[in-house]
C-alpha cells in the first residue's frame, strides 16, 4: 500500500466514508467542482459524485497515466474509460450516511477495469479495509444495483410507512427491531427469502387483508403499496 496515492473526488456520503477507510495510507479529497487541490502524483483518481456528474467529473481530469475510476453500482465504466486510458469502477455495496458508523470490513467492493494492471491496483486499494473484493462488469454491478434497491430502498420506505402507523397508534418504531432483526435472519438463513415468507397474503387469508386495507382508507398511497405486495404475495404462494 506504500506506493499507493489515492485521490477522492467528491464530499458526499461515499466520499465521506472512504476516506475514512482508507485513514493511515495516503489519501486526499477534493472538491469535484473546482478539483482544488488536486493532485498530479496519484495511482488513483476515484470519483464519488452523483452518477449523472461522473462523466462531467472524468472530462476535467488531467491525463497524468494514472487510473480514474468512479464508485457507482449503475453507470457503466465506459464514461470514464471514454476519457481516459487506465479506466475502472470501485464499487462498494453498502448504504451510506456521513454520521453513521460504519465496519468497513464488512463491506463488499465489486471491481471493473479496462486492463489487468489498474484491476490488480483497484482490487489491492480495496483489500486495505476489506476482504470481500470481488470482479463485476458493469452488466453485473446493474444487477446488483437493482437487488439493491429491493433489499434496502425499498424496505426503508416500507419501514417508513410502519413508522407512520405506529406513530399514529402512538408506539415508538423501535418495538419492531426484533421482529425486523428475526426477519432478516430467516431470509439470508433460508437460503431464499421466499422460503419464509409469512402473514396473511402468504396464508391467503382474505379476510385479514380485506380489513387492512379498510384500516387504510383515506391514506391512499399506503393502501396502494399495501395492495399491490399482497396480490404479488398471493400469487407467488398460491396452492
Amino acid at each position: 500500500m506504500k506506493d499507493d496515492k489515492i485521490c477522492i473526488i467528491g464530499s458526499g456520503n461515499v466520499a465521506t466514508h472512504l476516506l475514512k477507510a482508507w485513514a493511515g495510507i495516503d489519501v486526499v479529497a477534493v472538491n469535484a467542482h473546482t478539483l482544488d487541490g488536486l493532485p498530479d502524483d496519484a495511482s488513483v483518481y476515484l470519483i464519488a459524485v452523483k452518477d449523472d456528474a461522473i462523466e462531467e467529473v472524468a472530462k476535467k481530469i488531467p491525463q497524468y497515466n494514472s487510473i480514474v475510476a468512479h464508485t457507482s453500482g449503475s453507470v457503466p465504466m465506459e464514461a470514464v474509460a471514454r476519457h481516459h486510458r487506465c479506466a475502472g469502477v470501485l464499487y462498494p455495496l453498502q448504504t451510506f450516511s456521513k454520521e453513521a458508523e460504519m465496519v468497513y470490513s464488512d463491506i463488499p467492493v465489486f471491481i471493473e477495469a479496462t486492463d489487468i494492471q489498474s484491476a490488480d491496483t483497484l482490487k489491492r486499494i480495496a483489500y486495505h479495509f476489506t476482504s470481500s473484493v470481488y470482479d463485476a462488469s458493469s452488466a453485473i454491478r446493474k444487477t446488483l444495483h437493482i437487488a439493491a434497491v429491493f433489499g434496502c430502498n425499498f424496505v426503508n420506505h416500507l419501514y417508513a410507512y410502519a413508522a407512520d402507523e405506529l406513530k399514529g397508534a402512538g408506539l415508538p418504531f423501535d418495538i419492531l427491531r426484533p421482529l425486523a432483526v428475526r426477519t432478516l435472519e430467516k431470509a439470508f438463513d433460508s437460503g431464499h427469502p421466499e422460503r419464509m415468507q409469512t402473514g396473511p397474503a402468504a396464508r391467503g387469508d382474505i379476510n385479514i387483508l380485506k380489513e387492512h386495507l379498510r384500516q387504510l382508507e383515506g391514506k391512499t398511497e399506503a393502501q396502494n403499496i399495501y395492495r399491490l405486495l399482497s396480490q404479488d404475495i398471493l400469487l407467488k404462494h398460491k396452492q
